[in-house]
């Protein structure tokens, strides 16, 4: 994940570029989450003790803040 995505999106104007960042962000962790794992499997790293449990966290973290601002954003005033 990449903390200046979360960043860079809280200084946009609006809720939506918000959002567009946090997608960007949980997709890197995504992407970070991929290469732990064909590192683990191809023996060129070892499993990282908590890394999964705090990885499996933070996507949750940022599915529930970007559906709880998703769904503010669609909710008329």
């Amino acid at each position: 994940m990449r903390p200046s995505n979360i960043d860079e999106g809280t200084a946009r104007r609006s809720r939506k570029d918000y959002l567009r960042f946090l997608s960007i962000a949980r997709g890197s962790l995504s992407e970070r989450d991929t290469q732990i794992k064909i590192s683990t499997r191809l023996g060129l790293a070892r499993e990282p003790g908590d890394m999964r449990e705090l990885i499996d966290k933070l996507f949750a973290r940022l599915t529930a803040l970007t559906a709880k601002l998703d769904k503010a954003e669609r909710t008329p005033p």
